[in-house]
């Protein structure tokens, strides 16, 4: 008998041919392709799935650190049978191998189009969407980082999980105004102490330290597991920095008006990177900046890209090893991931990465440049 022209003789890896499990909207019966939805049944979860996995076409799932703003699409075979979901429905993707489900993206139907073609295109968004759409003014004092970015998910109704260590310090004050929204402040206070933010598979605001990062969740064999990586070195993103602050604070409500010079500076040589925010109020504040920028210039020196068969592991913030690349083995940081399935390619995952040099226990070269100053 001959295959369909999707599905080789040979079977798929588990990776590659995943089960899904998609709960927006309703979820009709199973059916809808006739022998066509045998064989994705085959596929997609087996004998009884869910009607959206019988009727899915490709996925797409985008993610990243903030102030990117997470984005996912379905596209969906518009026959008999096939589900159907509402602007602000609800709901999850789950994939991976069969019986071993993960949570990939969980969020709200934001766009529908119904296609010429016979196919629907659901676009979806997350948490992070949600803090994109959301503005207040609002002045905190005696305040920390982690609180602040608390402040700001909590008036959206997101929950917030923080693995920062003790570098957070205090923040004498930090005024959230309406010229950013919620998204991007959250953006900027991490990066006045190094942090990455995020929002997770459960739609969870994920605040990390990256020189606190966990254990490396996946290693793969280059020429093996690896079916794509380019790595770029480039010439250092920064040689001096220098951060401006606001007025030193007297007290609660008054601010010197001859303030003495209120700056911190690290390095030396072109390029110079200036860095003026009037949240720092403090020589600690304005240390802890320059050591945050020293830390994103390292990230831009030794970047890349990798393609790897699909993992819901592979998020933002995780760390990942490859083992025996032309340049010898390496710990990377990943910034963005993209997950792909379609019925011609199956299932990758493409990361946007860092060598994640300077992480205790990354393994990385760069681990010889040392901590921050």
């Amino acid at each position: 008998m001959a295959g369909l022209p999707f599905i080789d003789d040979a079977a798929p890896t588990a990776s590659m041919a995943p089960a899904v499990e998609i709960t927006f909207g309703s979820s009709a019966g199973s059916g809808g392709f006739g022998g066509l939805a045998d064989a994705a049944t085959s596929l997609l979860g087996g004998a009884g799935a869910p009607a959206w996995a019988d009727h899915l076409v490709a996925l797409d799932v985008r993610l990243g650190f903030a102030p990117q703003v997470d984005h996912a699409e379905l596209l969906i075979a518009e026959t008999a049978g096939a589900p159907s979901a509402a602007l602000g429905d609800s709901g999850q993707i789950r994939i991976g191998p069969r019986g071993a489900l993960q949570d990939l993206f969980s969020g709200n139907v934001l766009a529908i189009e119904r296609r010429g073609d016979g196919l629907r295109r659901y676009q979806l968004g997350n948490a992070g969407h949600k803090l994109s759409q959301m503005h207040c003014n609002q002045t905190l004092t005696n305040t920390t980082v982690q609180d602040a970015i608390a402040f700001a998910a909590n008036g959206a109704g997101v929950n917030l999980e923080a693995r920062i260590g003790g570098r957070d310090g205090g923040l004498p004050r930090y005024v959230f105004d309406d010229g950013r929204n919620l998204w991007e402040h959250i953006a900027r206070l991490a990066a006045l102490r190094g942090f990455n933010a995020w929002v997770d598979a459960a739609g969870t605001l994920q605040l990390s330290d990256q020189l606190e990062q966990g254990d490396t969740v996946q290693s793969f064999v280059f020429g093996r597991d690896v079916l794509a990586l380019n790595l770029w070195q480039r010439s250092p993103h920064s040689g001096q920095i220098t951060a401006f602050g606001g007025g030193r604070v007297d007290d609660g409500y008054t601010l010197r008006k001859q303030a003495a010079p209120n700056r911190s500076q690290v390095g030396d040589g072109p390029p110079q990177r200036y860095y003026r925010d009037g949240a720092l109020q403090s020589q600690d504040d304005l240390s802890a900046r320059v050591a945050a920028a020293t830390l994103f210039g390292r990230r831009l020196t030794t970047t890349g890209e990798l393609l790897l068969p699909g993992s819901a592991t592979l998020a933002p913030g995780r760390v990942v090893a490859v083992e025996a690349p032309p340049d010898g083995s390496g710990a990377f940081l990943i910034l963005a991931a993209q997950h792909r399935f379609d019925r011609r390619d199956g299932w990758r995952t493409r990361l946007s990465v860092s060598e994640a040099g300077g992480m205790p226990g990354s393994g990385s070269p760069l681990d010889a440049l040392g901590g921050l100053p």
